[in-house]
């Protein structure tokens, strides 16, 4: 039988008796009902911040993207820098589509160097870049601008995509024709 099988007899089971234990009502009135049946839950651990010296980032550095990559197929189960596995996300699925599309295309382009490419992956390094953003633009500039229209209420519960912010971003082409932002003495 399989796990999920006999988790649900077992849970089965214990809404039997709860029903049982609630349709009989007690034989007199001084008699205390059963006591409540306790299950064994797996425990969730408490959810809170994490404080700037918790990071644990090199005097100085800005945060940004760590690899913390795990390979259990190549005996490395352990990433070197602590990480938080807590970090839940709800995403639209044509987003994670495109990201999966997108980590696929690049496997396929370099299948040695980018073998372990993964959507997480994507994610890390789109957090980062946001970090930067904020780093150096505060609410102002691209993350600032998505997260006050992510928050409008007449885009926020909508299957609307935000809008394009193709305008805080330039091809490396278009980088290169940019004035150099190290002042000539």
């Amino acid at each position: 039988m399989s796990r999920s099988s006999t988790s649900r007899t077992g849970a089965l089971a214990e809404l039997a008796q709860e029903a049982a234990r609630f349709a009989a009502a007690p034989a007199r009135a001084d008699e205390r009902p059963a006591a409540p049946v306790t299950t064994s839950r797996p425990s969730r651990p408490v959810m809170r911040a994490i404080a700037p010296d918790e990071a644990r980032q090199p005097a100085g550095a800005p945060a940004g993207y760590v690899p913390v990559a795990v390979a259990p197929e190549r005996g490395n189960t352990r990433p070197v820098v602590p990480v938080d596995g807590r970090l839940h996300m709800r995403m639209a699925r044509p987003t994670l589509a495109a990201l999966d599309a997108v980590a696929a295309a690049w496997r396929e382009e370099d299948p040695d160097g980018l073998r372990d490419l993964e959507r997480a992956t994507l994610v890390r390094v789109a957090i980062a870049m946001a970090l930067t953003d904020v780093r150096l633009n505060g609410a102002d500039g691209a993350v600032g601008e998505a997260v006050r229209a992510a928050l409008d209420p007449a885009v926020r519960h909508t299957d609307a995509p935000l809008p394009d912010l193709e305008r805080w971003l330039r091809p490396r082409s278009e980088l290169s024709k940019l004035p150099s932002a190290v002042p000539v003495e």
